[in-house]
């Protein structure tokens, strides 16, 4: 229902659905303790980075569907947007980001 509820609680305070169950890979958000799937880099609420992402030079979330996608992904591998054109911040980060392709 959409209904924003304590993490306490076990079920919806609004409608009778119980709470969901978190998934292998799925994260409490560290700002406002919001459940997110395993795929999200950010929090879906509040938008605060994943703590456990672990992001590799040319890899990019999509800016439509914030799917995580590799460096070698010319497009999301979920919504199919084109990779946002980006330029490497310094020499080293173009190198690594050319030799993984």
């Amino acid at each position: 229902c959409g209904f924003m509820n304590y993490a306490s609680n076990v079920k919806c305070l609004k409608c009778p659905e119980p709470r969901p169950k978190k998934n292998s890979g799925d994260w409490n958000c560290p700002k406002c303790d919001f459940l997110n799937f395993a795929t999200k880099g950010k929090c879906f609420r509040c938008e605060e980075s994943n703590p456990n992402s672990k992001q590799y030079p040319g890899d990019w979330s999509c800016p439509k569907c914030d799917f995580y996608n590799y460096a070698r992904n010319t497009k999301c591998l979920k919504c199919n947007i084109k990779q946002p054109k980006e330029q490497p911040n310094n020499e080293n980060e173009e190198h690594i980001w050319r030799r993984r392709n």
